[in-house]
């Protein structure tokens, strides 16, 4: 890992949002962009930086379907989406962070096996879809499995 790069928070209120980092917080808006996805939905969003800390804020809008942003909130509330890292070779990051999430998790994954042979598969498929869908922590998407 070389950096860190930026936060991403989900908000309700993206002007309250901007309010606060900007007026209060002393952030300047680096980037913006209004209406960013497709005609079944789409976020707003703003980009702010103070120093080397920089945030992406983002509301969901909802078209014919519910926003991943908006989903986000559903579940979690408002607050951090994700965060990013940046890294200089993104294979070997995938690669090392993988053996080091499978080493981990390997001797919980055998006792849940003990006590539900279907359990520990279960938490595999899990681990693959999320890893599939490529988040800034997991690298590039991967064809399906």
């Amino acid at each position: 890992m070389t950096s860190f790069d930026h936060v991403t928070v989900c908000v309700k209120n993206l002007a309250a949002a901007e309010f606060l980092f900007t007026k209060i917080l002393g952030f300047e808006i680096i980037w913006s962009a209004r209406d960013v996805g497709t005609d079944k939905s789409s976020m707003d969003t703003i980009v702010v930086q103070r120093g080397e800390a920089k945030v992406a804020l983002m509301q969901g809008r909802d078209k014919t379907v519910r926003s991943q942003i908006n989903e986000f909130i559903d579940r979690y509330g408002e607050g951090v989406q994700h965060i990013a890292l940046e890294v200089e070779d993104i294979e070997a990051v995938c690669h090392e962070w993988e053996a080091q999430v499978y080493q981990s998790a390997l001797p919980r994954l055998r006792a849940l096996h003990r006590t539900d042979p279907t359990a520990a598969w279960a938490g595999e498929s899990a681990d693959v879809r999320a890893r599939d869908r490529g988040s800034a922590l997991q690298g590039p998407r991967k064809g399906p499995n």
